[in-house]
């Protein structure tokens, strides 16, 4: 059986994003299919935005950090993204391939607005959250598996926490 690795749906090729594009990778898609069942997710979709749907970012609020639609900032996503988290990090699933500076899904590469205007980078919100919830599981950002070592390397911390199960 298949070690099972939670993926950013908009990697496989699905047009989920902001702008109604994916940010297909075939290449690795066709790597990772070899090795691993894939569980596409779309936090931003499954919290029930539309596709296409106005950006979103994330911003610092009396020292916590939210994530507000661009255009409307009083509206706030950040609870029902990390409730969603809460939810997922029940799958058994050995490992989550994440894109790379989206606002629910970065792993380290996602800009945050602080309050001071200095802009910092980290977690997505839904990432963040289900990290917390589940800290065992390997995650990695997508373009970062085009390193042959870290593409290894992710193979290696997935296989050691399956055979810890």
């Amino acid at each position: 059986m298949l070690p099972t690795i939670a993926i950013s749906r908009c990697l496989v090729g699905d047009p989920v994003r902001y702008d109604g594009e994916s940010k297909f990778k075939p290449k690795l898609i066709k790597k990772l299919e070899d090795i691993f069942t894939l569980i596409p997710i779309c936090p931003e979709v499954e919290i029930g935005l539309s596709v296409p749907r106005p950006p979103i970012h994330i911003v610092e609020r009396k020292s916590v950090l939210k994530v507000v639609v661009i255009e409307d900032s009083d509206r706030d996503l950040t609870e029902p993204l990390q409730s969603l988290a809460r939810e997922k990090a029940k799958l058994q699933i050995d490992g989550f391939i994440l894109k790379a500076r989206s606002p629910s899904c970065g792993l380290t590469s996602t800009p945050h607005l602080l309050e001071n205007g200095t802009v910092i980078y980290g977690a997505g919100i839904f990432t963040d959250a289900f990290h917390k919830a589940n800290p065992q599981i390997p995650m990695i950002e997508a373009e970062m598996l085009e390193s042959p070592q870290q593409f290894k390397k992710f193979i290696e911390e997935v296989t050691a926490a399956t055979t810890n199960c």
